[in-house]
C-alpha cells in the first residue's frame, strides 16, 4: 500500500478487502459499525447530507459531513468549519489534536471497486496547507490512514460483525518523539522482546502488560513515530502505539482494539495499562 505525498499536500491509500462489497460500505458508514474498527464511538445516521461525529474521548473529536453518498460505490466526507490560525485544528486519524487548520475544508474521499470476490478501497484526503508549518500534522494524518485502513481490513476478514473493545490511554508528554518512545517501550513501559531497537515490519514480538504477556507480529513500524501489531495471543487483537504532535507537548496513544475478550480480562488490561501510564506520564491527564 504505497502513499504519497504529491503537490497539494494529499494522502492517497488503497487496501484490498476479502469481503462482500456490500460489508465494506456498511463498515464505512454504519456508526455501529465505524465503531468496530475507526473511532471508539462514532454517531450519525448513514445518509447524504448527515452529520458525523467520531470520538476518541471527550477531548478528541472530529465533526463532518456527508456530502456524496453512492451507494456500495463512492462516499465523501467534508468538514464544514475551517478553523483560525490560532484556533486547534481537527482531524480524524492521529492527525487530531494538530493545531494546524486547514488550508480548505478537509475532505475524504472513499471509493470502492469489486473485483474477484475482493474490494479496492481507495481513500484520497485533500486540504492541507503547503508549508512546513504542516509537515507534523500531514505525517500523523497520513500515518493514521495507514493504521485505520489496516484496521478496516482487519475487522471484516478476522472478526466480521463483532463488537469491539477498546482498551486505551492517551496522554500528554514532553522531551520528544524519541525520548517519549523509549519510556513506553522501557521495562517501566511496555516491556518488549525483543528490544524496541529490533522491532521490524512481520517480526514476531511479546510484550507485558500487568500480569497479562502479549504476543504477535508486528504489522508496521516507523520509529519514534508509531507501531502497529496483531496479538494473536489476545484473540487477534490489534495495539497501535503512535506518537502525536501537539501545540505544546506530544501525546502517546496506546490502543488495543479486541474482539471477543471477556468482559473481566478487558477490564484487567485497562486496569494495568492507566497504571503504566500514570508511572510513566505522572501528573498528565487523560486527555490532556
Amino acid at each position: 500500500m504505497p502513499s504519497s505525498k504529491p503537490k497539494g499536500r494529499t494522502i492517497e491509500w488503497e487496501v484490498r478487502i476479502h469481503a462482500p462489497r456490500e460489508a465494506v460500505w456498511a463498515a464505512l458508514t454504519e456508526p455501529t459499525q465505524l465503531a468496530r474498527w475507526f473511532p471508539p464511538v462514532a454517531s450519525g445516521r448513514p445518509g447524504l447530507g448527515e452529520e458525523l461525529t467520531f470520538a476518541w474521548g471527550p477531548a478528541l473529536q472530529w465533526h463532518t459531513r456527508v456530502v456524496a453518498w453512492e451507494p456500495g460505490r463512492h462516499l465523501v466526507w467534508r468538514d464544514e468549519a475551517v478553523p483560525q490560525p490560532d484556533s486547534p485544528g481537527e482531524s480524524g486519524p492521529s492527525g487530531a489534536g494538530s493545531t494546524a487548520p486547514p488550508a480548505e475544508p478537509m475532505a475524504v474521499d472513499w471509493t470502492l471497486e469489486a473485483s474477484g470476490g475482493q474490494v479496492l478501497v481507495r481513500l484520497v484526503q485533500s486540504g492541507f496547507g503547503e508549508g512546513d508549518s504542516w509537515d507534523d500534522f500531514f505525517d500523523g494524518t497520513d500515518f493514521g490512514w495507514r493504521f485505520y485502513l489496516h484496521a478496516l481490513r482487519h475487522y471484516l476478514e478476522r472478526h466480521p460483525g463483532k463488537t469491539r473493545d477498546m482498551v486505551w490511554v492517551r496522554r500528554a508528554a514532553r522531551g520528544g518523539k524519541t525520548a517519549i518512545w523509549g519510556k513506553v517501550w522501557s521495562a517501566e513501559g511496555l516491556a518488549p522482546s525483543p528490544d524496541a531497537s529490533r522491532f521490524a515490519t512481520g517480526r514476531a514480538l511479546q510484550l507485558q502488560l500487568g500480569a497479562e504477556r502479549l504476543s504477535g507480529t508486528v504489522d508496521f513500524v516507523s520509529a519514534p513515530r508509531g507501531l502497529f501489531a496483531t496479538l494473536g495471543s489476545h484473540e487477534e487483537a490489534t495495539l497501535l502505539v503512535e506518537m502525536e504532535p501537539g501545540q505544546d507537548a506530544l501525546h502517546a496513544g496506546i490502543w488495543l482494539s479486541t474482539y471477543g475478550l471477556p468482559a473481566g480480562r478487558v477490564q484487567a488490561l485497562q486496569t494495568a495499562l492507566t497504571a503504566m501510564a500514570d508511572r510513566l506520564f505522572p501528573g498528565a491527564g487523560e486527555q490532556a
